[in-house]
């Protein structure tokens, strides 16, 4: 189709040097005029850039023009199909609570997606991601008029944008039993795709859409799908009263205790959202491990509320952080993050910088590591090459003692230049490599007038 550059963007030795290495690892927080040196796709030395550039004089070198040089971002929880809903028109009374929203806006573009609208809602939102330096994503999907085959056409836009991702299909009652079915499906097929065409790229978990739309039944026929492999869940859980309150009503408990009781939850499966849950609900998220997934800008959105990220802190809980189809920049949903609870709290000491950067870096990174190795997120030796440039010169200095405040505070001054997936230099500069965006762009826009039409009509 003419939007996939057909080049080779793996350098044998490629050195990222001249700037502010933000290496998140145990050993600093700041390198100053820091360098590191990509081998294929790991990181094999770091240090100062100089010394570097002497050691290896061969290498290719990239400038970070004494910006920072950071791991790649990852995104904990992501709709890609949401690219299309910008601009979205309504043609009806705006949703007054979370349960319209779903019925009246997603779950109508989710049954107006066909392979198309997949593809290049995909491709839409991994060039958004690009550019926001997000390199890994963990996508959560659903189109019940076009579950065969969906997955591997989000696939495919991955393979040929160049980022890491993990995939799952929404399983729901919503649409009956053979919806249920052919949800199964795909997550199995998907799974069973990843162990020969994944690379070490793609990666794969079972998806569950919530408590509210999942019978007994379903969930029972969902976990035994999968008895005996290692498998992980990926599902909303409590993001609004309408969750809890049906759960108490046709089960008579919580849905963390109904989702334990099926073996559902543990320390593989991704708990999005979380905001309506009670003290003990947490305990249980905490004693099986239960990645909790935080996502503010999405929440506020939505009106549903503030999940208690203070409590789970204080609870040795580390939740990490995804958009839920707010678009792909990480360092803005940890900007909101970082406002959102100290307003809902009326306390300014709530989620300090340092906190808020471990949510969108070291906890994105422990969610990554259940799908992804060698170790991302965190720029050491042996870890997986995803690094990206962040142009930043701002008025005061920067030092390892500021840092953090600095990379909450100062997104206004930072633009991302470069982004290296797997050591592939996807954007250099501020250009992409992999496609031509222009003409994505093109095709998106008709593919979208085609989808919203649907829309109308359902």
């Amino acid at each position: 189709m003419g939007v996939v550059h057909e080049v080779t963007l793996l350098a044998k030795q490629l050195l990222v040097g001249n700037g502010f290495l933000v290496p998140f690892s145990s050993a600093e927080k700041l390198l100053e005029d820091g360098c590191l040196l990509i081998e294929g796709n790991l990181i094999q030395d770091i240090g100062i850039t100089r010394l570097l550039q002497k050691r290896y004089p061969q290498s290719e070198f990239i400038d970070a023009g004494r910006g920072l040089i950071m791991p790649g971002l990852i995104n904990a929880h992501s709709h890609l199909y949401s690219s299309l809903a910008r601009g979205m028109p309504f043609g009806f009374a705006p949703p007054s609570n979370f349960l319209q929203i779903l019925e009246r806006l997603w779950w109508r573009l989710d049954r107006a997606l066909d392979g198309e609208g997949i593809y290049y809602s995909a491709l839409a939102g991994l060039i958004a991601a690009v550019r926001c330096g997000t390199t890994t994503i963990i996508d959560h999907h659903a189109s019940p008029s076009c579950a065969t085959g969906s997955l591997e056409a989000i696939a495919r836009a991955l393979k040929e944008v160049g980022i890491r991702g993990c995939l799952s299909y929404e399983v729901s009652d919503r649409h009956g039993s053979q919806s249920v079915r052919e949800g199964i499906e795909e997550n199995l097929r998907h799974l069973d795709w990843c162990q020969e065409h994944g690379e070490g790229m793609i990666s794969g978990s079972f998806g569950l859409h919530a408590s509210l739309t999942l019978s007994d039944d379903t969930l029972g026929e969902c976990r035994d799908s999968v008895s005996g492999k290692e498998v992980s869940f990926h599902l909303h859980l409590a993001e609004d009263r309408t969750d809890v309150e049906d759960c108490h009503k046709k089960y008579g408990k919580t849905i963390t205790s109904r989702l334990e009781e099926f073996g559902i939850l543990g320390p593989k499966t991704i708990a999005a959202h979380c905001v309506q849950v009670t003290d003990k609900e947490l305990d249980i998220l905490g004693q099986t491990d239960t990645k909790i997934v935080h996502n503010p800008r999405s929440n506020m959105n939505n009106a549903v509320g503030a999940a208690p990220i203070a409590r789970m802190w204080e609870k040795g809980l580390r939740p990490a952080i995804g958009t839920d189809g707010m678009g792909m920049n990480m360092i803005l949903e940890t900007y909101f993050a970082y406002l959102l609870h100290k307003h809902q709290s009326s306390d300014p000491r709530v989620l300090p910088p340092d906190q808020a950067v471990e949510m969108m870096v070291l906890n994105n990174s422990r969610v990554a590591g259940i799908f992804f190795a060698p170790k991302l997120g965190v720029i050491e030796v042996g870890n997986l090459a995803d690094v990206i440039i962040i142009s930043y010169d701002p008025p005061t200095e920067i030092n390892t003692d500021n840092l953090f405040s600095h990379l909450i505070l100062g997104l206004e001054d930072m633009r991302v230049t470069t982004t290296i997936v797997n050591g592939r230099v996807l954007m250099k500069e501020g250009r992409l490599l992999t496609v031509e965006e222009e003409k994505v762009r093109a095709e998106v826009k008709k593919v979208t007038a085609r989808i919203w039409q649907k829309m109308r009509e359902i």
